[in-house]
């Protein structure tokens, strides 16, 4: 039973019935829906676009398994399985106030989403292959067949329609093709505009990487004390030995050129904490020397 397709005023007499004289043409008492349907299932289709008053006496008979008749005053006994359907978002119509909250969760037992046609293109040339034999049975025509490339235009296609729009597309074609394939140009003009463009690559959000400058795949390095010492102009040092010279070896300083015997690091640290040089004398008994020291 479609709900959508049925006045307000008439939809309460099509579900529950109704008493001779209720209204104006009720010439004879009539049983509703669900009295027809005792004992077995009752499928409602558009369901969201009920008003709010037909939902409360929705939801009475749902819960209570009981009916009454428009003009009537006799409960009626109705066990029915319901089964509805919609293509409304009932969840928001219910934060919008336009649906029953309760009425919603009593319907809301066991919830069957049907993806859209668009979101389930595998099923297309099934439902092609049953609509042509249908379509050609109800036409007295022999069933046509869809080429590859009028096949691959309904697979792109957007299909805001769904089905039904599926269907007619197919009868449209079945009546306008000469020959027992059916083409691209056979199908309605609003099934080649609706296909789906082509998805752009995929752009990745880091930028290229920098251009290779040697042979090998990688950029040429420095050490970086040579390159400081080229950035400030001067030329890259000489090689070094590979290896620190001997503990205890003096370095020079810059003032008087005397040598001054490196000493351990731990035996440094104690002194600086003692507050001597690296001689053992207190630091504020001899001068300031500035050091070079070369590091390997």
């Amino acid at each position: 039973m479609n709900c959508a397709a049925i006045p307000e005023t008439l939809l309460e007499s099509e579900l529950f019935g109704h008493e001779k004289g209720a209204f104006t043409g009720a010439t004879a008492s009539r049983p509703g829906k669900f009295e027809n349907a005792e004992g077995g299932t009752l499928f409602l289709d558009e369901v969201g676009d009920v008003s709010p008053s037909i939902q409360s006496k929705l939801l009475r008979a749902i819960e209570q398994k009981e009916v009454m008749r428009v003009g009537g005053s006799q409960v009626v006994h109705a066990d029915v399985r319901i089964i509805a359907a919609t293509n409304q978002d009932l969840k928001g119509r219910v934060e919008a106030k336009a649906f029953r909250e309760d009425l919603y969760y009593r319907l809301n037992v066991f919830n069957i989403v049907v993806p859209p046609l668009r979101d389930r293109r595998e099923d297309i040339p099934k439902l092609c292959d049953h609509f042509l034999a249908l379509i050609g049975k109800e036409n007295g025509l022999p069933p046509k067949r869809l080429s590859p490339a009028a096949l691959k235009t309904l697979l792109s296609c957007r299909w805001p329609g769904n089905v039904r729009q599926l269907r007619n597309a197919l009868e449209t074609a079945t009546l306008v093709a000469q020959g027992e394939a059916i083409e691209p140009g056979d199908l309605p003009p609003e099934v080649a505009q609706a296909v789906l463009p082509p998805r752009p690559p995929s752009r990745s959000p880091f930028p290229p990487p920098a251009p290779r400058r040697d042979g090998a795949g990688r950029h040429p390095r420095r050490p970086r004390r040579d390159r400081r010492e080229q950035d400030r102009g001067g030329e890259a040092p000489r090689d070094r030995p590979a290896h620190p010279p001997p503990q205890g070896q003096g370095v020079r300083d810059r003032i008087g050129g005397r040598s001054v015997p490196r000493q351990p690091a731990n035996t440094a640290l104690h002194a600086c904490r003692n507050g001597t040089g690296f001689s053992g004398a207190r630091s504020d008994s001899i001068p300031y020397l500035e050091y070079s020291l070369k590091i390997s």
